[in-house]
């Protein structure tokens, strides 16, 4: 029996409205036990989309409310790397749904053994249940999730929540974010994924870091000290030779994540848990339409255009050098990124 108001649509049904501004239309399992993922939602102008679910128990135990806003497809990406969740010693899940039909995911794990690979259809997902780092590669453009499991299922003070895992291609090059203080013992990490030639140049709150290189071994935690805070730095390889990732603990508040080097790009996760308590976000990403047909266009300035159709935008500096290391110069840039940049007193010397 549906409640006064509501229809019941089956799998392959067309549902169809009329939204005006800032109206919403809400869709849900009729079951708790259904799962709504692989839905398409298209639409003749711009809109939002959020997917999640009310409380859920991830594998099993406690449950928790579980919502992320869900980027465009054209946003999408074909490259991602997750990272085991700091503090956790028995995994997370991943999930990696598919935008098209016969899409090929190939998942390398820092264990050979553990690498998959799998042919998936449009609105298909696979789970994974791992504990350490992947490496996915798509043929075709896909989403990637993670989830921190029920304290239950990971014996470990926690609870479950779902973040989007930024793919390669959108990777952004600074961000500011909050650990949220959701209880007074919650404790709070940043995973930061960046290439291993790009380490040097990282700056959390204008201090830098300990690089793999400097600590006697790449999982030897290293103490950096702020004015404002402290934390532990926890650097580990990745399947892809080019990245490497960095866990910290940070303080409860605002913090900043950049680089010296405004060509650098890279990832930025910030999450916690507590007893029953968690929330996990990607600090921020890029949103460029790079699933989209792409025809090579002269360069405009800082115009979110992937003008060179190398998969990346704007990420060129308009400084006379070959950024990206393709063989071109200044083909797609954005010289207001450079400008920032020197106006905050950083750069390629060491920044300030």
């Amino acid at each position: 029996m549906l409640p006064s108001g509501f229809r019941l649509y089956k799998p392959g049904n067309v549902l169809s409205v009329t939204l005006h501004r800032a109206q919403t239309i809400q869709v849900q399992a009729s079951l708790w036990t259904e799962d709504l993922t692989g839905a398409k939602v298209e639409s003749s102008d711009i809109v939002s989309v959020f997917s999640g679910t009310n409380r859920a128990a991830v594998l099993e135990g406690g449950r928790d409310h579980l919502i992320e806003q869900i980027p465009p497809v054209t946003a999408w990406g074909k490259e991602f790397l997750t990272v085991p969740l700091g503090g956790r010693m028995d995994g997370e899940i991943i999930r990696i749904i598919a935008a098209k039909h016969d899409t090929t995911v190939l998942v390398t794990s820092s264990t050979p053994e553990h690498s998959h690979n799998f042919t998936i259809s449009a609105g298909e997902f696979i789970h994974l249940d791992s504990n350490e780092s992947l490496y996915i590669v798509a043929d075709r453009r896909a989403l990637v999730c993670q989830y921190a499991k029920s304290q239950e299922a990971s014996r470990e003070p926690s609870d479950p929540m779902m973040m989007i895992v930024p793919p390669v291609e959108q990777y952004a090059h600074a961000y500011k974010f909050v650990a949220m203080g959701v209880t007074s013992t919650m404790q709070h990490y940043v995973t930061i994924i960046v290439r291993a030639d790009d380490v040097a140049g990282l700056r959390v709150d204008s201090k830098s870091l300990k690089t793999p290189t400097e600590a006697t071994e790449t999982t030897t935690a290293a103490t950096k000290e702020t004015e404002s805070m402290s934390w532990q730095v926890a650097w580990s390889s990745t399947p892809s030779a080019q990245f490497v990732a960095a866990t910290l603990d940070v303080a409860v508040g605002t913090h900043d994540v950049r680089s010296v080097d405004a060509a650098a790009t890279f990832a930025v996760l910030s999450y916690g848990y507590d007893k029953y308590e968690s929330y996990g976000y990607p600090a921020g990403f890029r949103l460029t339409p790079i699933a989209a047909a792409c025809k090579p266009t002269p360069p405009v300035d800082g115009d979110g255009v992937d003008n060179d159709c190398d998969g990346l935008v704007d990420e060129e500096l308009q400084d006379d050098v070959d950024n990206d290391g393709d063989g071109l110069i200044d083909e797609d840039f954005d010289s207001a990124r450079l400008v920032l940049f020197l106006e905050n007193g950083v750069g390629k010397d060491g920044g300030r």
